[in-house]
C-alpha cells in the first residue's frame, strides 16, 4: 500500500504532549470578620484570616516526564508535599467608611439641584491590609531537562550536628547543636 499515510493525524508534525493534573492539597482556615455600622454614616469592616495551604504539585505534570522538575514516577508525589507557593499563614484587612453629611437625605445641603449634584453623596473610605510573606523555595538556577530548573530533596537533617564540608564548596561551615537548658 504505498502512498497512504498510516498516521492518525498526517499534519501534527512532532510530539504530542499532555499535562496532567494529579496532585494532593490541602487547605484549613479560621476566618473572622467584624462589621459594625454607626449612626451619622460611620462604619467599620474588619477580618482577619489564619490559614495553612499543603500540596505536592506546583505546576501541571508531565506525563511522560520530559519537561519539568519533577522526577515523580521515580520519587512518587508525596516527597514533594509541604507548603503551597500562595500558602499565606496570616492575613488582616480593616476599611472604615464615613458618608459626608452633604446632599439629599444627608444633614447639610439636603435639597435636590446643582449643589447636591456635586456636593452631596460622596463618602471617604480608609483602607488597610497586611499579610505574612510566601513560603521560599529554594530552587536552582542550572537547567537540568528542557531549560528547567531543580527543586531540591531533603536528605538530611539540616541542623545536624557536625559533618564536613562538601569538597566542591570548602568555605562551608557545618552548624553545631545548641544545647538547651532544662529549668
Amino acid at each position: 500500500m504505498s502512498g497512504i499515510d498510516t498516521e492518525p493525524y498526517p499534519a501534527f508534525n512532532g510530539n504530542i504532549h499532555m499535562l496532567t493534573f494529579e496532585a494532593m492539597g490541602n487547605y484549613n482556615s479560621l476566618q473572622a470578620k467584624l462589621r459594625h455600622h454607626y449612626s451619622n454614616g460611620l462604619s467599620f469592616l474588619n477580618d482577619y484570616t489564619s490559614a495553612h495551604s499543603l500540596d505536592d504539585a506546583r505546576e501541571p505534570l508531565p506525563s511522560n516526564n520530559d519537561g519539568g522538575d519533577r522526577m515523580f514516577p521515580v520519587f512518587g508525589l508525596r516527597i514533594d508535599y509541604g507548603n503551597s507557593p500562595f500558602d499565606v499563614r496570616q492575613s488582616f484587612h480593616f476599611a472604615g467608611t464615613y458618608e459626608l453629611p452633604f446632599g439629599v437625605g444627608r444633614k447639610y445641603l439636603n435639597k435636590k439641584g446643582l449643589i447636591n449634584e456635586f456636593a452631596g453623596g460622596w463618602e471617604s473610605t480608609l483602607l488597610f491590609g497586611t499579610q505574612k510573606g510566601f513560603p521560599f523555595t529554594v530552587g536552582s538556577n542550572t537547567p537540568i531537562v528542557n531549560g528547567a530548573s531543580a527543586y531540591p530533596y531533603l536528605i538530611a537533617d539540616p541542623y545536624a550536628e557536625g559533618g564536613t564540608p562538601p569538597a566542591s564548596n570548602p568555605s562551608v561551615t557545618c552548624p553545631a547543636k545548641c544545647a538547651r537548658e532544662v529549668v
